[in-house]
């Protein structure tokens, strides 16, 4: 198998894309996982939902100013599993004492949480996948927008926008409100015999 997929910015090998796809999964920033709801929220404390959005002090480890408590995170438990998010919410502990993230699987996201968003006490947190995800348009109107997470430095202390590649707010806007984030990048390629095409005289289409 040869040719790797032809990039604007870089050549990625077939090794290379399946190792940084893995890579993206496992250090993704809690804050980023999903959907943040609008009564939670980065910004909002952890009560998950039903009143006042809450504000902490914003600084270096607390960016998005999120009040001290538990952080109610709700994530899918399919194929990249919980640990990603387990690994983030340990971080965010360690830089944040008073910060309490709980980290809880769900193979059943609508089936759980719809009630919970009819009741209007949404996780903080969620990530909205599976067979059994939430259509998005019923939900949109209890969702953070998520524009200062971009704005936000890392722990390491670069601005995260820009180590994100362009594009990435298109597939979570939604009627020019950005309300998600999507935390793997999918590439697909097709990989051929290039001794075969050689041996045929066959160009790539």
């Amino acid at each position: 198998m040869t040719d790797p997929i032809e990039t604007s910015a870089r050549t990625i090998g077939r090794r290379n894309l399946l190792r940084g796809s893995l890579a993206a999964a496992a250090i993704v920033p809690l804050s980023s996982t999903l959907a943040a709801c609008a009564t939670g929220g980065p910004a909002g404390g952890g009560d998950g939902g039903g009143g006042d959005e809450q504000t902490g002090e914003k600084s270096d480890t607390n960016p998005f100013g999120a009040t001290a408590g538990a952080i109610d995170a709700v994530i899918f438990n399919g194929g990249y599993g919980i640990d990603y998010v387990e690994f983030a919410a340990k971080k965010v502990t360690e830089n944040n004492a008073d910060l309490k993230p709980e980290v809880k699987p769900s193979t059943q996201i609508a089936q759980e949480l719809q009630p919970r968003f009819v009741g209007g006490n949404p996780p903080d947190l969620i990530n909205n996948s599976g067979a059994g995800a939430i259509g998005f348009n019923t939900i949109l109107d209890q969702l953070e927008t998520l524009d200062d997470v971009f704005e936000a430095n890392n722990y390491e202390g670069t601005k995260i926008a820009d180590t994100l590649y362009p594009n990435v707010k298109e597939p979570g806007t939604y009627n020019d409100e950005f309300k998600a984030i999507n935390y793997v990048m999918s590439l697909y390629g097709l990989w051929y015999s290039g001794s075969l095409f050689e041996e045929n005289g066959w160009e790539p289409p």
